[in-house]
């Protein structure tokens, strides 16, 4: 794939006379682009009305909603809904949210949601598709750090989704993965995890590979699935 490299503008490819691209752009930040001047780096185009991620090859990525649908099924016996825990209704600061994937199935599950991503080419894609759902969620677009130290909100959970380390067989990842991992910067995560118990009043959720090894403080219990275990932290005593 690709290098990931992004004109900070964030350019939206169109047609000069539509009017939809140009609502999108003011709404998003972009810079609009008419058609026959396709840069060669990552940008964004309308495709099938909603927001498309064009990779430099042409490549495009839409976050759609079927595939909420389908996370949806069974999702209050799955491993994220019970390591956040029961009842619904709960605050929750999903800090490194990356496609907003899980922010938007909490939410639809009856939580309420604080999404946070740091990359625009990856917020402006999730948070599209969370405006296209009408999606109650509060976006930011600022590092978890940023968020969990200058803002003096406290939530009854803080949800923390690092990148994996590459698979050791060599395996790829989806497809929506490997672009995310193009724009993925490197993150401390020990000290995170400090920083959003600081935040969380009841747990903080670290999503982890069920083998990985963690060189971080123990967990106080963890949830385990086929692939992934959620390693849960309880909150610091206020």
């Amino acid at each position: 794939m690709a290098s990931a490299e992004v004109d900070s503008s964030l350019r939206l490819l169109a047609t000069t006379d539509n009017r939809h691209a140009h609502t999108l752009a003011k709404r998003y930040g972009l810079e609009l682009v008419d058609l026959p001047d396709r840069p060669n780096t990552w940008h964004f185009q309308i495709e099938r009305g909603s927001l498309a991620l064009i990779d430099p090859d042409g490549a495009s990525l839409i976050l759609d909603e079927q595939s909420i649908s389908r996370r949806m099924k069974g999702f209050g016996r799955g491993e994220l809904a019970r390591a956040v825990g029961l009842p619904t209704g709960k605050r929750i600061l999903d800090a490194l949210g990356g496609w907003g994937t899980d922010s938007v199935c909490l939410a639809l599950f009856g939580h309420q949601l604080t999404y946070i991503e740091r990359e625009p080419v990856i917020f402006t894609l999730a948070r599209e598709r969370i405006e296209r759902m009408e999606i109650p969620i509060e976006c930011h677009l600022c590092s978890a750090e940023e968020f969990m130290t200058k803002s003096d909100k406290l939530f009854d959970v803080v949800y923390l989704d690092a990148m994996f380390e590459p698979h050791k067989s060599g395996a790829k990842s989806s497809k929506v993965m490997q672009i995310l991992a193009e724009f993925a910067q490197p993150c401390a995560l020990e000290q995170l995890v400090q920083t959003a118990r600081e935040r969380a009043i009841h747990r903080v959720v670290l999503k982890r590979r069920r083998k990985d090894r963690s060189e971080l403080p123990v967990a106080d219990w963890s949830i385990q699935g086929k692939t992934i275990r959620y390693d849960v932290y309880r909150g610091f005593d206020r």
